[in-house]
């Protein structure tokens, strides 16, 4: 799906041209750019224009005004220095020639077209770049695609290393849903299965719906390697989604004799669990799901700390409803910065009503009323590592979603179980967590131990699934001075979705390095089964949303203006505010999908515009 492709250059004419990133950044020692003359000044001093902009640079050679050449960045600071690479103007037609033949590059045509791209997307480029770069590209079968990458590896300042190229390009030809697919495919072929490979396919199975007869009992399946303070979480889980209502103490004996049960005979080890010994949870699998799912989306999107103070003041006013300044302590806390509004958004609308009542008028009738619910939600409350240990347990179906709340609950769900259970951070955690047991249930973590562990009969698919989680990696954060880049891949089966889900995002940075969540850009790049290839682009602005859907259906307008109440309301609880909607057909040069507007007698229904 090349709408889905991040190095296409077919979104960002969409756009406007209003690229995520920018290409051209400030200039460094040892880059290569052309340029124009502008301006000539005594003592050997010029204004060029590099990239689309001027700058006042010292040559060290002679040139002409209103002519072009190649230039190469000596030094900066507050004088530019630059290097004339040919004394010789440039033209059109001869500034890739001209570049190759200074540089002792041979003059293929496959060479002078990458040079000609480059200076297209206005991206620099350093001599050390070039040859590694050709010679990846003399070896490969698809031309087009291969310039793509490596533009894109150059333009973010990338290594330029067969790894680094071949995660980039499998992560372009290849869906990361189908990967998992078919790895999960080849896993479940095998007439038995060593302890690692269960916890593989379990992992897989998290994003597929190729798991069949999967019990209750399977999804404490993962645990079995972890160590053994991993029965108290599983039980604080249990426990405050209302599965379990028994002591640590019960729990613990269950599980320390259903863990012995199960490691005796791990390498036979299936999904099912018949004839052995059960932890004690009574619900069939939906149910046991759609529990641990209730309890996730009540989870209250403020950071730990805050998530620690509104505890413990709940806890202080439950001993004492009438402690002014506990209650005090309490407002003050809803007044800061959006945490009135993201505490509503988890409680019915009206819970959240009698909240924002309490809030303007604390009377103790009211404070009878408000602070039971708020106790509650505060009981529900789980920790970081509480949190992955959740996501480890529960598997959303692939059902499709009634509200608007589920389906915000199963994609909230994927995107922190991706971002969680891939990997992407792998060698970050290894350098934090000196015991690995962070990492040890990532895809990345497991294909490693696997490939540690010897040949299988499959061991190509496992090293090409391995490239796309380095390349899905390498793309997932970059940084350009102040502005900050994030990209990620969900897979998009769960959500019934037959293509991967990508999502970009840039904006300047905030006080903690992050996305600016008031001023930023988020691209949405869909493949959905009734109106096909989608691009959303949304622009947010002092918490002001600008919203503009990519798509050639026609009857895309009206079908927008339907949903707008529903996205206007959304937004306004969490304290956006819509400031308009609006339809674009793709540009016919793009070629992002099929120029005839598709039919289909399904609009409004599925996961299309729920998204």
């Amino acid at each position: 799906m090349l709408g889905q492709n991040i190095f296409s250059s077919g979104l960002n004419q969409a756009l406007s041209n209003q690229p995520i990133a920018n290409s051209f950044g400030q200039l460094r020692p040892g880059q290569i750019l052309s340029g124009k003359v502008l301006e000539l000044y005594p003592n050997q001093r010029a204004t060029i224009l590099l990239g689309g902009k001027p700058f006042v640079a010292q040559l060290e050679a002679s040139i002409s005004v209103l002519n072009s050449y190649w230039f190469q960045v000596q030094s900066t600071g507050q004088v530019i220095r630059l290097k004339v690479m040919a004394d010789k103007p440039l033209s059109d037609k001869n500034k890739a020639e001209t570049l190759l033949r200074e540089m002792g590059i041979a003059l293929t045509k496959e060479n002078q077209s990458f040079i000609n791209q480059l200076l297209q997307r206005n991206i620099s480029f350093t001599k050390d770049h070039l040859k590694p770069v050709f010679d990846l590209l003399v070896k490969q079968e698809e031309k087009e695609l291969a310039k793509q990458v490596l533009l894109e590896m150059i333009k973010r300042d990338l290594p330029i290393t067969k790894n680094v190229f071949d995660s980039l390009m499998n992560n372009q030809t290849n869906s990361f849903s189908a990967q998992i697919k078919d790895l999960s495919a080849q896993l479940t072929k095998l007439e038995s299965r060593s302890l690692l490979e269960n916890s593989l396919l379990n992992r897989l199975n998290k994003f597929t719906s190729s798991a069949k007869n999967e019990s209750v009992q399977s999804s404490f399946l993962p645990f079995l390697t972890s160590g053994n303070d991993v029965s108290q979480l599983v039980y604080t889980i249990v426990n405050k989604a209302g599965l379990f209502q028994g002591t640590i103490d019960e729990w613990s004996e269950a599980w320390d004799m259903w863990k012995l049960r199960h490691e005796t005979t791990a390498t036979q080890m299936e999904p099912t669990t018949h004839g052995r010994q059960n932890l004690p949870i009574t619900t069939d699998k939906d149910q046991f799901d759609q529990a641990l799912l209730k309890l996730y989306n009540s989870q209250i999107p403020i950071d730990a700390k805050m998530k620690g103070l509104f505890i413990q003041l709940l806890s202080q006013l439950n001993s004492n409803v009438e402690n002014s300044q506990y209650m005090k302590q309490l407002q003050g806390m809803f007044q800061q910065k959006n945490v009135m509004k993201k505490v509503q958004y988890v409680l019915s609308d009206k819970e959240a009503q009698l909240l924002q009542k309490w809030t303007k008028d604390p009377t103790l009738d009211r404070s009878h009323v408000v602070l039971p619910i708020l106790d509650k939600l505060a009981s529900k409350q789980l920790t970081v590592e509480q949190e992955k240990t959740l996501l480890e347990l529960v598997n959303v179906g692939t059902k499709q979603p009634n509200t608007m709340q589920e389906t915000r609950g199963q994609f909230l769900y994927l995107l922190k179980q991706t971002l969680y259970f891939t990997g992407y951070d792998h060698e970050h955690v290894s350098l934090q967590d000196k015991t690995n047991t962070g990492n040890q249930h990532t895809m990345k973590s497991l294909l490693l131990q696997m490939f540690q562990q010897g040949d299988r009969p499959f061991m190509d698919r496992l090293e090409q699934f391995l490239h796309s989680i380095n390349g899905a990696h390498i793309q997932s954060v970059q940084e350009h001075g102040s502005m900050l880049h994030t990209a990620i891949q969900i897979p998009g089966e769960k959500l019934g979705l037959y293509r991967d889900i990508k999502i970009e995002a840039e904006s300047r940075k905030d006080e903690s390095s992050k996305i600016n969540p008031d001023y930023c850009r988020v691209h949405f790049y869909l493949e959905l089964n009734n109106i096909g290839e989608t691009v959303i682009d949304m622009l947010v602005q002092k918490r002001v949303v600008r919203l503009t859907v990519y798509n050639n259906t026609e009857q895309l307008t009206s079908i927008l203006s339907t949903f707008k109440p529903l996205l206007q309301s959304g937004l306004e609880k969490v304290d956006y505010h819509l400031s308009s909607v609006q339809w674009k057909r793709f540009e016919a040069t793009n070629q992002l999908t099929d120029s005839k507007p598709k039919e289909s007698n399904h609009f409004g229904q599925g996961v299309d515009f729920r998204i």
